[in-house]
C-alpha cells in the first residue's frame, strides 16, 4: 500500500533511466523499459499472429483489441 501510494497518488518516480529521460515509480518497470526500449528484446508473442512485444502488458491489451 505504502508503494501504491508514494507512486500514484504522491506521482514520485524515483527510478530514472540512464539511458534517456524516462521516469518511474517502481524499480520492476525501470528494468522493463530498459530491456524493451534500450535491449529490443520482445520476449512475448501473440499465438495468433505471431506479432511481438517488449512488454507482457502490451501483448495482453493487443490480444483484447485485435482478437
Amino acid at each position: 500500500m505504502r508503494l501504491h501510494r508514494k507512486t500514484v497518488h504522491e506521482g514520485r518516480k524515483d527510478y530514472a533511466c540512464d539511458k534517456c529521460e524516462k521516469k518511474f515509480g517502481q524499480k520492476t518497470n525501470l528494468l522493463m523499459h530498459k530491456k524493451a526500449v534500450h535491449e529490443g528484446r520482445k520476449d512475448y508473442a501473440c499465438n495468433e499472429c505471431e506479432k511481438k512485444f517488449g512488454i507482457q502488458s502490451s501483448l495482453i491489451k493487443h490480444r483484447k483489441t485485435y482478437h
